[in-house]
């Protein structure tokens, strides 16, 4: 009798523990759900023609009050944080890594009143396509 209580017992436990498991890890990917949707893409940077792209500065930095430096760092590029931080006037060297270049970032982030002051950088090396093609072939014009 005791032997079947104790098997009863420690399927439930386990059950439990199996369901608690489960829970955290749907919790897990519904935080990494939302913060794919919530990253401020990085064409609309370009796209944005307000002074010194303020709408998309305040965007960027909600991203970071809400989700962390983690967040910054797996779903932007090295290069796009190497543009970010440029574009907010923190010195980049080629041979930082992306871990470095968020701390440099966040540095800016958390001050009041900072915006992105070379906002030029944004915008360099997009493709212009030509309104018509000649012979069929696409052809693309790099601006800087």
């Amino acid at each position: 009798m005791a032997a079947g209580q104790f098997l009863r017992d420690f399927r439930r436990a386990y059950q439990l523990k199996k369901t608690a498991e489960h829970r955290k890890r749907v919790l897990q990917r519904k935080q990494k759900i939302k913060e794919t949707t919530d990253k401020v893409p990085f064409c609309d940077f370009s796209n944005d023609r307000s002074l010194g792209k303020e709408t998309l500065y305040a965007r960027l930095v909600r991203y970071y009050q809400k989700h962390g430096e983690g967040a910054l760092k797996r779903y932007y590029s090295k290069v796009e944080l190497q543009k970010l931080c440029r574009a907010v006037d923190v010195p980049v060297a080629a041979k930082d890594n992306k871990s470095i270049l968020v701390r440099r970032l966040v540095g800016v982030l958390r001050e009041d009143g900072s915006r992105f002051t070379c906002s030029y950088y944004l915008d360099r090396l997009k493709a212009v396509i030509p309104p018509e093609v000649p012979d069929g072939r696409i052809i693309l014009r790099i601006q800087r």
